[in-house]
């Protein structure tokens, strides 16, 4: 079989030169390990592909698309959900996804559905705190295989933490609109600053404390009592341009999650049941996670995964998000899959896609992008998509 080497970390590093924080603390200055975050979005695209595009593997990497003779378009529609809940001694990961789509073109009109969850429980070492124990279970449904349902389980040990610094990123815009109007004399320390992020990190506290009706009220006073007592409020204090603007950031605005950190797991697979049919001999993976913000506008997050089994596989997600402005995203994203069978030759595909996300409100957002898939052992030319997608936000 042939041999591939992908840069990965290279790629992480030299993505990461060069960029610096205006602000004198940074996102990694937060280091509190609890929080609780839940993202859920319905996502509709429309997909113009060329000839290529359709007479090669799909833009995810997956399983050849049916062949046609000229252009075709696509509708797609799915949900996303993720929820992680983390503390000191342990985090807890459910991710959940659930798609169909309609195509048309020469070859005819198809449609397509499928889904998978997966669950993963970290449990941290009391006498280490960066060493931890993890299990984890996959869940995935293919009415097109031999078998509907494929399950697997998995048990390892890891070491690390990715921690998330989304309430200081919230704190850091706070203040941008805070300095913007004139409500504040001085900028925060960066204690103030902490202390400030951690009472928006204790929204769930409040609400539960106070009543989801009234607990808004508790919560903006205490903000508001961190900028008085450093004496930094322009006036007696925030007004009701100040109560607005805390409003509008921490409510209106939909910052997107940052974090930062590292994490390296090893471990064992159990498959249950293949879309085969069959329990499959254990495999053993390697994974590892990277994130880094950068000021409370940019994200890198690289995730990567190796498995030794029945086949082997590598696959690698570097990704990299810049917020333009408060409502306009860049996203872009460099996708990684080698699948070394037992028998036959290697596929290595890549997929690099970018584009803009524009916030139309806090709820919806229209991304559109244009992203560009290559396989190794296709003879034609890269498939060249061009996407449109409206994201509605449950959570």
């Amino acid at each position: 079989m042939k041999s591939h080497y992908p840069l990965s970390a290279l790629s992480v590093a030299l993505l990461s030169l060069g960029a610096t924080s205006a602000q004198a603390i940074t996102l990694e200055d937060y280091v509190d390990p609890n929080s609780r975050y839940e993202d859920a979005y319905i996502n509709g695209s429309f997909r113009a592909a060329n000839e290529s595009a359709n007479n090669t593997a799909d833009a995810n990497g997956g399983a050849a698309a049916p062949a046609a003779r000229g252009n075709s378009f696509d509708l797609n529609l799915t949900v996303d959900y993720d929820r992680v809940n983390s503390t000191r001694e342990r985090v807890r990961t459910v991710s959940a996804n659930i798609g169909g789509s309609l195509s048309n073109d020469d070859a005819g009109t198809r449609d397509e559905i499928g889904a998978n969850a997966s669950l993963t429980y970290d449990k941290y070492f009391g006498q280490n705190p960066n060493t931890f124990w993890y299990g984890g279970a996959l869940l995935d449904y293919d009415p097109n295989s031999a078998e509907e349902l494929a399950a697997d389980i998995t048990l390892g040990l890891g070491y690390g933490r990715v921690v998330n610094a989304t309430p200081l990123a919230k704190a850091l815009r706070l203040v941008e609109e805070f300095q913007r109007f004139g409500l504040v004399s001085a900028y925060p320390s960066d204690d103030v600053m902490l202390r400030i992020a951690q009472i928006i990190n204790k929204e769930r506290e409040y609400e539960s404390r106070l009543g989801s009706d009234d607990y808004r009220t508790g919560w903006y006073q205490d903000i508001e009592a961190e900028f008085s007592n450093a004496g930094i409020l322009a006036d007696e204090g925030l007004g009701a341009l100040g109560v607005i603007k805390i409003d509008q950031v921490l409510t209106e605005e939909s910052v997107s999650t940052r974090k930062h950190g590292w994490v390296a797991r090893a471990g064992a697979t159990a498959v249950i049941q293949d879309h085969e049919g069959n329990n499959g001999d254990p495999a053993f993976s390697i994974g590892f996670e990277y994130a880094k913000p950068y000021g409370y506008r940019g994200q890198l997050i690289n995730q990567a995964t190796y498995r030794i089994g029945d086949s082997s596989s590598f696959s690698n997600e570097l990704s990299y998000t810049y917020e333009i402005s408060n409502n306009i995203d860049w996203e872009s994203k460099w996708d990684l899959d080698l699948q070394q069978p037992d028998r036959g030759e290697d596929i290595l595909t890549n997929r690099l896609s970018s584009g803009f996300a524009y916030e139309i409100t806090n709820l919806l957002t229209l991304n559109t992008g244009l992203s560009i898939t290559d396989r190794d052992n296709d003879d034609d030319s890269a498939a060249a998509l061009f996407e449109t997608t409206l994201k509605y936000r449950l959570k």
